[in-house]
């Protein structure tokens, strides 16, 4: 549980943060989540994606390490 005393330094840790180090940790993340059962990832109305939502699925998709993860995902080809 987060504290106010914790605020500055969660500050501290964004600041530091690039795009590349939050796709590391989201996928650390997953992969942590599926190490006691298989995890499901569900995303649905792709064609409606923001480009980082993009960024992460196409990041997982490249990864080499072992996870126990199926990503099912949904869209639309004639809106996207």
């Amino acid at each position: 549980m987060l504290t106010p005393d914790d605020s500055p330094l969660l500050e501290r840790e964004r600041h530091g943060a690039t795009r590349e180090r939050m796709l590391r940790q989201l996928a650390s993340a997953l992969e942590i989540g599926s190490a006691a059962a298989p995890l499901v990832l569900l995303l649905e109305d792709l064609h409606w994606a923001d480009p980082s939502s993009v960024q992460l699925l196409a990041f997982l998709a490249q990864r080499r390490q072992e996870a126990r993860l199926l990503v099912v995902a949904s869209f639309r080809p004639v809106d996207v």
